[in-house]
């Protein structure tokens, strides 16, 4: 059961033409039209169509959810036009044989029914009236910092890996402490230390974050060092590039004290280079 319609449409009605014998659940996501939209008391929605090719893609989204979450069939009616304060908008029905898969057609359907069916909204409130479309496009251009003001606090933990893959002989004077600018590894470990605290001073949308603890740890191989950075912070936001900016500093730090080890007769570094940056665990825990 596919259609967009003008007129409202019995929730009852799709629910019965949906269900089939085999069903063991049936899911049902309806959409209304609430006054309130970005801060606006909003008068009344109403909806443009392209009718032939709205159908062929909500039937599209249909065949989909049956093929990928094992639905036994999947409803979708929308309206067009005029739609008033408190009125239905789009409902969904996704039946199937175990209520996950029916969770998951019916959240499917209505994502997808988002990104790829041709219908625009148009929002009135007092004073004027906008398409949704174009006003979250304009939303996405612009830069802003996220705000986690109403995010509860919990203990939050990351730890990030990379490498520094040099030359043996290069890894072996870091290991012995024969480099000419002294200890590599104490310099490096509060380098990487000091960066992840000043996070936020390098990435522009990152918090101010509160750390906890910063730990930098080293380990050597025959011809790399691997550089691990576990933070901590009580926060309402993760410390994933805290950890990922502490490795990456620890091992540019390394390079800059071996660098005159590494490069070539042509002051080219042929075989130095980072690699494998990655969060390696994440954890949050509510407080």
């Amino acid at each position: 059961m596919i259609e967009v319609v003008t007129g409202d449409f019995s929730i009852d009605d799709v629910v019965s033409r949906t269900r089939t014998p085999e069903m063991g659940a049936i899911v049902i996501f309806l959409g209304t039209v609430r006054n309130v939209s970005r801060g606006k008391t909003v008068e009344r929605l109403e909806f443009e169509v392209d009718d032939s090719l709205a159908v062929e893609k909500l039937q599209e989204i249909r065949d989909d959810a049956i093929r990928k979450f094992g639905a036994i069939d999947v409803s979708i009616i929308h309206r067009k036009g005029r739609v008033e304060i408190g009125q239905n908008i789009v409902i969904i029905a996704a039946g199937a044989g175990h209520r996950d898969q029916a969770f998951k057609s019916c959240r499917y359907a209505i994502e997808r029914l988002k990104e790829i069916v041709p219908i625009w909204k148009q929002e009135h409130y007092d004073g004027g009236s906008h398409w949704v479309g174009e006003l979250e496009a304009k939303e996405r251009s612009e830069v802003r910092m996220v705000d986690i003001s109403e995010k509860p606090l919990s203990l939050r933990t990351s730890i990030a890996e990379g490498q520094l893959i040099l030359q043996p002989e290069t890894v072996e004077a870091v290991r012995f402490g024969t480099t000419k600018k002294g200890n590599v590894l104490s310099v490096s470990e509060v380098a990487g230390i000091v960066a992840a605290k000043k996070t936020s001073e390098i990435i522009p949308l990152c918090h101010q974050i509160p750390l906890s603890s910063v730990s930098i740890s080293f380990e050597f191989l025959e011809d790399r060092i691997q550089s691990t950075c576990e933070v901590r912070a009580t926060y309402s936001t993760g410390v994933e590039m805290e950890a990922l900016v502490g490795v990456t500093t620890s091992l540019l730090s390394i390079w800059d004290m071996t660098k005159y080890l590494e490069k070539d007769s042509k002051g080219q570094y042929p075989i130095a280079r980072i690699e494998g940056i990655r969060v390696v665990r994440k954890e949050k825990v509510e407080l």
